[in-house]
């Protein structure tokens, strides 16, 4: 039997877009090219994660790669911020969380092996400062599972789904109980009582997501004080969080927590505004 002729597939752009694109992404990248600092960063007031931002574009932009000398300076300048406890951040932030993720997945995008004890290192610091047993939070508090800014801080979906993403990246195997753990967090911010445990989902079941249940759920899409307490709001930019993190974690696409977050996506899918948020909020986090 003959087989079958490899069908190539729909081109995601149309010629025109693409070059439009392509013009678009050079531009970009000269821009950056000519304000590198002198010790390979961007910006170095904001520590090394915003310099591994910008080299992780030219890192996997065909026209430069990962050896490329601007790359390499600032890899060199990021790793500066190398700590004892395996994090790579700038101290005086707080943000050990968003800091060191991003630049893991900076290092996991290079390919090198001269990197690979460093994101092991990175990897077990990550993962340390997720909240559980160690830090005596059970499984029935609402911290459990989560991360925040830093060791002490508490948790949230932003920082929780930053550390899931630079795990993901890196290579973290699935089956390890980060993912599991993080789970239970990312499911406590889902405004849906068929599937969220705390007290804060009674009545809902819109499937969006929420920056954090700490308290009684914390959303930054809430205008309206009632009691004392803002009444919780799901918005796009966690609910895209949330979505993406469950699948990180190996959440079948049927579980019911996917099924409700891809609806609420499809009834409030815009990139106008950062969906469901409140009037001149509206622009936050698009």
């Amino acid at each position: 039997a003959r087989a079958e002729p490899v069908k190539s597939p729909t081109p995601v752009l149309s010629p025109s877009l693409e070059a439009q694109a392509r013009k678009a992404v050079d531009q970009g990248l000269a821009y950056l090219r000519s304000k590198q600092d002198k010790d390979g960063g961007w910006t170095a007031k904001y520590g090394p994660a915003v310099t591994a931002i910008v080299a992780q574009a030219f890192a996997q932009d065909d026209d430069y790669g990962p050896r490329h000398p601007i790359v390499r300076r600032a890899v060199s300048g990021i790793l500066r911020y190398q700590q004892s406890d395996g994090g790579i951040y700038e101290r005086r932030q707080n943000l050990a969380n968003y800091q060191t993720s991003i630049v893991l997945m900076l290092l996991a995008s290079l390919d090198d092996p001269q990197n690979n004890t460093r994101v092991a290192k990175a990897q077990a610091f990550l993962t340390q400062l997720q909240f559980d047993k160690d830090e005596s939070v059970d499984a029935d508090n609402a911290w459990y599972g989560g991360s925040g800014y830093n060791k002490v801080k508490r948790p949230d979906l932003s920082n929780t789904q930053m550390m899931l993403e630079a795990l993901h990246q890196s290579g973290l195997p699935k089956d390890h109980p980060v993912y599991r753990r993080a789970l239970k967090f990312v499911s406590r911010c889902q405004l849906n009582e068929a599937t969220n445990d705390l007290a804060l989902a009674k009545g809902f079941s819109s499937g969006g997501f929420i920056y954090s249940p700490n308290q009684r759920g914390e959303s930054k899409a809430s205008e309206k004080l009632e009691e004392g307490q803002a009444p919780l709001r799901a918005y796009g930019s966690m609910t895209y969080a949330g979505f993406k993190s469950m699948l990180y974690a190996s959440v079948s696409r049927d579980d019911p927590r996917i099924t409700a977050c891809l609806k609420w996506i499809g009834r409030h899918y815009t990139l106008d505004e950062n969906p469901n948020m409140p009037g001149k909020q509206s622009a936050e986090g698009l």
